[in-house]
């Protein structure tokens, strides 16, 4: 707790990078609830210093294969990488203080002009000055742009869209009986079979139950999620793969999935994957299918 009360109760319980999810230093049984799912998992630090000697050992097998030249390019490329995702990583460290000055702003704002929890979130950064001036004006504003947005969460669109897309588009759809998806990959690791968690459909206070109780059934778990975030690490900890739908090779979950040797698969629809299914996961072959 006094690591974490030093070094990430400045991250956001959710999305690290928007602005409208509570901090972990104003949330402290969110900041207990983080801690403890790291610990939980118990080998966080083995499991890093694992992948992170195996990947030296197949760098090296790798680089005994090459000749000198091309493996001095090679491994001015790895260390050009792993400068940028530091530098990036940092960045974003930085950046999310500023965040947590501005949001404590924004809320003091909000109580002072009467609004409800969370309504200043709605508007626009250039709409804040004319917020001050007038703010019966913009109340109707907010109304409609927090309808609109949980309109926006059933829709489901697709990646790329095409002409014939378009008029589908909003429409409810069946959703098919998961059978098996080919993805991305993102990370490393054995194939396994598990049962699924679903991390988009299940109350976030039940989600350390479930993976309790799977566990003790000696069950290995598959975390699915649209994509995640700082939240979702104690998690990862425990599980033994991750499904992602919108995450690329820099995304949080495949970065941690690569930390900690789990391995991990994108570009997969999840909604229709459910808690509780049984499935192989193959991140090798790049496929997840049901048992």
């Amino acid at each position: 707790m006094r690591i974490a009360s030093e070094f990430v109760d400045h991250f956001s319980t959710k999305e690290m990078l928007e602005i409208k999810y509570p901090l972990l230093k104003d949330s402290p049984d969110e900041l207990r609830k983080y801690v403890e799912g790291i610990r939980k998992g118990g080998t966080y630090k083995e499991n890093y210093e694992k992948q992170k000697a195996e990947r030296s050992n197949i760098e090296k097998q790798v680089f005994e294969l090459l000749p000198v030249d091309i493996c001095v390019k090679v491994q001015k490329d790895i260390n050009a990488m792993q400068t940028y995702m530091t530098l990036r990583e940092t960045v974003k460290y930085y950046f999310i203080k500023e965040y947590g000055l501005a949001r404590d702003a924004l809320e003091i704002l909000e109580k002072r002009l009467n609004l409800k929890d969370g309504d200043i979130y709605s508007l626009y950064p250039r709409e804040i000055q004319k917020l001050v001036e007038n703010p019966n004006e913009f109340r109707h504003l907010i109304k409609s742009r927090q309808e609109a947005y949980a309109n926006y969460q059933g829709i489901e669109l697709p990646n790329v869209i095409f002409e014939k897309d378009i008029d589908s588009i909003g429409k409810n759809s069946n959703k098919e009986e998961f059978i098996s998806a080919e993805g991305t990959f993102l990370a490393s690791g054995n194939s396994v079979e598990g049962v699924v968690i679903n991390l988009d459909e299940v109350n976030e206070n039940s989600i350390q139950f479930l993976i309790d109780s799977l566990i003790k059934q000696g069950k290995r778990v598959i975390l699915v999620a649209k994509q995640m975030n700082l939240s979702h690490d104690p998690y990862i900890n425990q599980a033994d793969g991750l499904i992602l739908e919108n995450a690329g090779m820099v995304s949080h979950g495949a970065q941690r999935a690569r930390e900690l040797g789990k391995g991990a698969l994108g570009g997969i629809k999840t909604s229709n994957i459910k808690t509780g299914t049984e499935v192989l996961f193959d991140p090798q072959n790049r496929v997840i299918r049901k048992i």
